[in-house]
């Protein structure tokens, strides 16, 4: 028994090595699940690499070792001993049955079962609305055998406890003579349970890789199918792959079992107690196997790869514009993350905006260029064309990793009924009305998280009504043109309203979205990075985008950074680019010493000593009822980081550009807004410096003259192009 927790630690010292040097990420949901009871866990079964990675999980979870069943053909030689010494067993065990019944009667070894059998490498596991294995020895309904053993166990302990009950000794010495116990001291009466685990990976790809590469060293012909394995799953273990280990709802076996025996006990006198097992088993079987094996598959945690191989399938034309396939994505993603229960990869959270927000989105890329390479994608001019024949052609089952990647991974969430019925509608839907939608989606989600955000950090006395930095959305009549208004830093939407409002009434469609760690609390905004700032005027962007022809990015101070970062950032470049009092440059030069303060900080934390740590600064704003009082030094030192990207990317800021800047302006160098004049790309670009002595010039006094000018410069962009881009 001490050799099988050295070969656990040895195990997870190799999976934890891998996670370091090899990239490859192990991440676990559901842990809450794994219940001290005697637990049958069924798993899916994609590749070797569940036979070793699923008992360190538990493992490290749980403090258990635990027993599994593996394949006969990997429990031979070096690979085999090792799988032994792990807690393996072949399924050509002839006492396989009987071990797996004893250990969960007593409790001793919980175990791992692959209820597929053999790897369904195509991950084809559905035939229409019903549970169907597609696989070399001819397919069918999923294996019992599992639900078969589980039942066993449950019905042979009732038995036992009835003969203990009685007194009846003989039946008490078949069961442990048989079951391999010395009596009712070593059974272990907790409920035994079926516990569904998902196992998923992202990416899935195929190609050289360290592990391939040293096979090929050692042996001159390797095996086709050796080497297939060797293409994809050395790919996952040696490349920055998301293995995502999911653990479901603990099944209580004795829910299907106790139901019946009442009756069949009547049975018993005329049957046999052994036929009347069958008999409970026989009738329960399949229905507690498909139970358990939609659970399996429910709790795929479903990435942009699904989404994407899916949505082609789903697509009932043989083509569609870019930016609405982009668009039916972004649409499914924001309805997948409103269901209890799915669980959500990376790329399907926040950044996923970028899709639909003419900025580059890696993960599309990647994926598109795989369905290009195998011949279901081809992208000209903006058009995805679909060869959809492909998704029904038949694949060779040990070779379809190689060449059939697409279809594999859209078979993956084709149990996901909801996921497809999403897809299904988003794709196919005209593409005004996804426009309509996306836009819709997007404003209700951007309110939602403020609101949310506000109520979590609302701190009484320091925070601002939620008035202030709700978003606001103003309309115009005719959406010819839309602009994205950002607010100042330590400031809220409501600064800019005035000149919103001025603009809508001018014909100018106007969103102001609140910048992430604005307008709730300084202690929010502590904890908020530049990327969330960006992010956050993403999804205004993206709004926009899908409400107006043309955008124009425009913004105040701190605003006017992030709006210079859109514009380079964007692929077309928005329609124009405005920016009032830029913060390129600081007059107040302690600002370049916060990133020395913020690890000044974090430093005597570690040594848990509060004196001499400064995590706030006073702020004197001339707009107290809607700036913070308290400056976080970790959001002044995010400010710099701002500072750094604006000054690198200007020279990719290519559109038409008005810079306004007070000549005295308090806050802001004033020559901040000549050194984006020279540096920007634009072959129009408008610099105008006007007579203020205040910082915030968008309020109060001199506020009409700016309201003129960028009103004016708007009304020409208007005018050029009236008439042009998608129609409503």
């Amino acid at each position: 028994m001490t050799r099988v927790p050295v070969i656990y630690k040895a195990t997870g010292l190799a999976l934890d090595l891998l996670d370091r040097v090899f990239k490859a990420r192990i991440s676990v949901a559901g842990a809450e699940q794994l219940v001290d009871q005697p637990t049958l866990y069924v798993v899916n079964h994609f590749t070797r690499i569940e036979t070793f990675l699923l008992p360190h999980v538990i493992y490290k979870h749980t403090g258990r070792q635990l027993h599994s069943l593996a394949d006969a053909n990997v429990c031979s030689g070096k690979l085999g001993d090792y799988l032994q010494r792990l807690g393996a067993f072949s399924t050509r065990d002839g006492f396989r049955n009987r071990r797996i019944i004893g250990e969960l009667l007593t409790g001793r070894f919980n175990w791992v079962i692959f209820p597929e059998g053999l790897m369904v490498k195509n991950k084809k596991v559905m035939e229409g609305r019903h549970l169907h294995l597609d696989n070399p020895e001819g397919g069918g309904p999923p294996h019992t055998g599992a639900a078969v053993l589980a039942m066993l166990a449950e019905i042979t302990k009732r038995r036992y406890l009835d003969a203990l009950r009685r007194g009846d000794k003989a039946a008490q010495r078949a069961v442990e003579e048989r079951y391999g116990f010395a009596g009712p001291n070593e059974l272990c009466f907790k409920d035994i349970v079926i516990l569904p685990v998902n196992i998923t990976y992202y990416p899935i790809r195929h190609g050289d890789n360290p592990l391939l590469g040293l096979a090929r060293a050692l042996v001159k012909e390797i095996p086709e199918r050796f080497e297939e394995e060797l293409q994809v799953e050395g790919s996952l273990l040696f490349s920055k792959s998301d293995i995502a280990v999911s653990f479901g709802q603990p099944i209580a076996v004795g829910e299907h079992v106790e139901p019946l025996m009442p009756f069949t006990r009547l049975l018993q006198p005329f049957i046999g107690q052994e036929r009347e097992t069958r008999l409970v088993v026989g009738l329960q079987r399949s229905r507690l196997t498909r139970r358990f094996m939609r659970e399996i598959y429910g709790q795929v945690t479903v990435n942009f790869d699904h989404l994407f191989c899916a949505g082609l399938k789903a697509l009932r034309g043989a083509s569609i514009a870019r930016e609405d396939f982009c668009r039916a994505l972004a649409l499914t993603a924001a309805d997948m993350a409103e269901r209890a229960g799915r669980r959500l990869h990376a790329t399907l959270e926040e950044e996923l905006v970028r899709l639909v927000a003419d900025e580059t989105y890696p993960p599309f890329e990647d994926v598109a260029r795989l369905a290009t390479e195998e011949g279901v994608l081809k992208i000209r001019g903006g058009v995805l064309e679909v060869d959809s024949a492909l998704f029904a052609a038949p694949s060779a089952f040990h070779n379809i990793r190689l060449t059939g990647l697409v279809k594999v991974i859209s078979n993956e969430v084709e149990p996901l009924k909801d996921l497809r019925q999403l897809l299904d509608y988003y794709v196919n839907l005209p593409s005004a009305r996804m426009r309509r939608q996306l836009a819709r989606s997007l404003e209700e989600k951007a309110l939602q998280r403020f609101e949310s955000d506000w109520r979590a950090y609302e701190e009484p006395g320091v925070s601002k009504p939620m008035e202030v930095g709700r978003p606001f959305l103003l309309k115009a009549a005719d959406l010819e043109l839309g602009v994205l208004l950002l607010h100042g830093f330590l400031a809220a939407p409501a600064e800019l309203r005035p000149l919103a409002e001025h603009l809508q009434a001018c014909g100018i469609t106007v969103y102001a979205p609140p910048i992430r760690g604005h307008g709730t609390s300084p202690r929010q905004l502590a904890e908020v990075s530049m990327e969330e700032w960006l992010l956050s005027v993403c999804h205004g962007y993206a709004l926009l985008k899908n409400l107006c022809r043309r955008v124009v990015v425009g913004g105040f101070s701190g605003g006017g950074l992030l709006a210079l970062v859109m514009a380079a950032r964007k692929q077309p470049a928005p329609a124009g680019l405005f920016c009032i009092n830029a913060a390129l440059k600081l007059k107040d030069r302690k600002a370049s010493f916060a990133g020395t303060v913020v690890r000044w900080n974090e430093f005597l934390g570690k040594l848990h000593i509060e004196s001499g740590r400064r995590e706030y600064l006073e702020n004197k704003s001339e707009s107290p009822e809607i700036n913070y009082a308290r400056i976080p030094v970790k959001a002044v030192a995010e400010l710099g980081r701002l500072i750094s990207e604006c000054q690198r990317c200007l020279p990719e800021i290519t559109c038409p550009s008005l810079i306004l800047q007070g000549h005295e302006d308090p806050v802001v160098e004033p020559k901040s807004a000549t050194i984006i004049h020279e540096r920007i790309s634009s072959t129009r670009k408008e610099l105008e410096m006007l007579y203020a002595t205040r910082h915030i010039i968008v309020r109060g006094e001199g506020a009409p003259l700016v309201f003129e000018r960028v009103g004016r410069f708007l009304a020409t962009l208007k005018a050029e192009g009236a008439g042009s881009g998608v129609p409503k």
